[in-house]
């Protein structure tokens, strides 16, 4: 069976793009794809891949469904989100402006070029505070779910991550990360965001549930960390409420929208994205 995709990547954060619309793959047909099709170096190789379906909603424009690398199926993905949405937006699926159905909810899009800006689904959890315990002794994270169901993030403060040695941080800090990845603090598992702050500039290093490893970056994992720092107050947006971030993929922007009282109303991610690849997928990339 050939199957014809998009590898497409956000920042480094890639996927392997799939049109179901017939629903002719299963959920479970598609878990197992992923877990074949995102092996690097002997199949295609992504961080998972994504898939395009009807819409479940009266107001979605399609559904995006997400299957990381080990096959479990995301809540949401932001960097996912922006690529799917020009993926639709080229193939006649969608036009500039659409609303797309995912697990946690419905996700606004906005295709300018190859810029790309989604709302993303809403916090609906945020402990600016929380202790956990670990091998390296007790630390303080912040903790984030954004939709419903939530997908869940930690925000973890590393002084070392501004200097932007990531190939390096990433090996040092993988056991320590997959360790806050399924402490027992986190019942549902969580993905895991090493942050600090130069110059007003966001850097940021994510640990994925799901993929199980860093990642060149997360789109939500971006967001979560800058609702944690404005809600705690270490940290200022410029004057369209704009925060700068930057992760080893490049350089992103998470835009806040305020409603009263400060209460954060509306979650902005806008940046790139880049199509690489565009063919077959041949039954050597699944043995």
């Amino acid at each position: 069976m050939e199957i014809e995709f998009m590898k497409m990547n956000g920042h480094g954060n890639d996927f392997i793009i799939i049109n179901n619309w017939d629903l002719v793959l299963n959920s479970q047909k598609l878990s197992e794809l992923a877990k074949k099709l995102c092996r690097r170096r002997i199949s295609i190789g992504a961080d998972g891949i994504l898939v395009v379906e009807p819409p479940k909603s009266p107001e979605g424009t399609f559904t995006m469904r997400l299957f990381n690398a080990d096959g479990s199926e995301g809540e949401m993905c932001g960097n996912g989100a922006r690529c799917i949405a020009w993926y639709a937006y080229v193939k006649g699926i969608a036009s500039k402006e659409m609303t797309i159905d995912t697990l946690s909810g419905p996700v606004k899009a906005w295709v300018q070029g190859k810029n790309v800006r989604i709302m993303l689904t809403k916090p609906t959890k945020i402990e600016l505070k929380k202790e956990i315990e670990t091998s390296k002794g007790a630390i303080s994270c912040s903790y984030v779910e954004l939709g419903h169901p939530g997908l869940p993030h930690a925000v973890v403060e590393y002084q070392e991550v501004s200097k932007g040695e990531f190939s390096d941080l990433m090996e040092t800090l993988k056991p320590f990360a997959r360790e806050i990845r399924y402490n027992p603090a986190f019942p549902k598992g969580t993905n895991v965001n090493f942050y600090s702050i130069s110059d007003n500039t966001v850097y940021v290093l994510t640990y994925e549930r799901g993929v199980e490893d860093f990642t060149l970056a997360c789109g939500t994992g971006i967001s979560s960390t800058i609702i944690s720092l404005v809600k705690r107050g270490v940290l200022h947006l410029d004057n369209q409420n704009k925060a700068h971030v930057i992760v080893p993929g490049g350089k992103l922007y998470v835009i806040l929208e305020f409603g009263n009282e400060k209460q954060i109303k509306n979650v902005y991610l806008e940046g790139k994205i880049r199509c690489v690849a565009e063919g077959c997928i041949y039954e050597d990339a699944l043995l």
